[in-house]
């Protein structure tokens, strides 16, 4: 019979519940924010830099209601209609935003809590369509994972994420194409980061998801792409700003720029990918002298087995070594 080898984790073990509650509680911060911010007229909590898009009332809501929705599914199905309800309304307020762009009106789900306030911003206080298009996928992935269709829910989670990220690297790269088609009308800096991290909720929180299995598994694959993240998701990122700052101040042109970036990238993707072979190669060694102990121990517990089916070959053996061993004793005073 052969050895199997299973895996007594249980499905808990492949969720990332710590990141799911942070990030969730920190999408729902920002939405409260920016309500708290439309209440007491403050632009800092609306926009968090003056000057920039606000998260619209309506948008704050339904984040609220995407952080509860993918919390709940942590604790499903306990929770499961609260999930549920949040999910269906942040659907409704997305669905009505889309309707609004595709018959050119504004409808009355943009005055319901600051009438007023809202009839001061620019394009009638209407979130960008980005948002509202935002919105659905998130909906739509948070019912695919109540509904146990993980890999559409994380293809969908995954797009919601892309595009957010980028929204926010517009905004550090001073780029408004990335995030608006129009000044003060584009998706908001606290609608980007909001949406980035309740969708990097609802990765954490699928079980056996491509996310969890990133940071939880073992394997050569998994460690590579561990080594690699920070320096794609951060490093990369941060270089791609310095390079703007030092075109802006005049350090450099485009092309020298362009050069920088490129050498640093290349020589930073080398050091990461060689020390995650380095890596790799230990854990190599490791499993081939786990193998071979396991072999060695496999064969003295079969050759353990057959002496104890043999007992009186085993007498034998026995009484053959203590006669060997006087012989050797008795071998000097000969």
């Amino acid at each position: 019979m052969g050895t199997q080898i299973t895996d007594s984790v249980d499905d808990e073990r492949f969720r990332i519940p710590a990141v799911t509650w942070a990030a969730s509680i920190g999408a729902g911060i920002l939405g409260g924010s920016a309500l708290v911010g439309w209440g007491i007229e403050s632009h800092l909590l609306k926009q968090l830099v003056p000057g920039l898009p606000s998260m619209r009332p309506a948008t704050a809501v339904a984040l609220i209601l995407l952080a509860i929705a993918v919390i709940s599914f942590l604790r499903r199905p306990r929770l499961r209609w609260v999930g549920a309800s949040a999910t269906a309304v942040v659907g409704l307020i997305a669905g009505v935003c889309l309707l609004e762009y595709a018959l050119d009106v504004n409808l009355v789900l943009d005055r319901l809590l600051f009438p007023d306030a809202i009839d001061r911003e620019p394009n009638g206080g209407r979130m960008a369509l980005a948002t509202a298009v935002e919105l659905a996928l998130m909906a739509s992935a948070i019912l695919a994972a109540t509904l146990d269709k993980h890999r559409a829910a994380q293809c969908l989670g995954m797009l919601v994420f892309t595009v957010a990220a980028v929204a926010v690297l517009g905004y550090a790269y001073g780029e408004r194409r990335l995030y608006a088609a129009e000044a003060l009308t584009g998706m908001a800096l606290n609608t980007a980061l909001g949406l980035t991290l309740v969708a990097v909720g609802l990765l954490a929180a699928i079980p056996d998801g491509a996310f969890t299995h990133l940071f939880r598994a073992p394997a050569p694959g998994a460690l590579l792409s561990r080594r690699l993240l920070p320096w794609i998701t951060i490093v990369m990122p941060v270089i791609g700003w310095l390079r703007i700052e030092g075109e802006h101040r005049g350090w450099f042109g485009p092309a020298l720029g362009t050069s920088i970036m490129v050498f640093a990238g290349s020589i930073l993707v080398t050091i990461t990918a060689r020390m995650a072979v380095v890596t790799m190669d230990r854990l190599a060694a490791s499993l081939n002298h786990a193998w071979h102990q396991y072999g060695l121990i496999s064969a003295n517990e079969q050759t353990q087995s057959a002496l104890n089916q043999t007992p009186a070959l085993s007498s034998d053996l026995r009484d053959l070594t203590i006669e060997t061993e006087e012989n050797l004793q008795q071998a000097p005073h000969r």
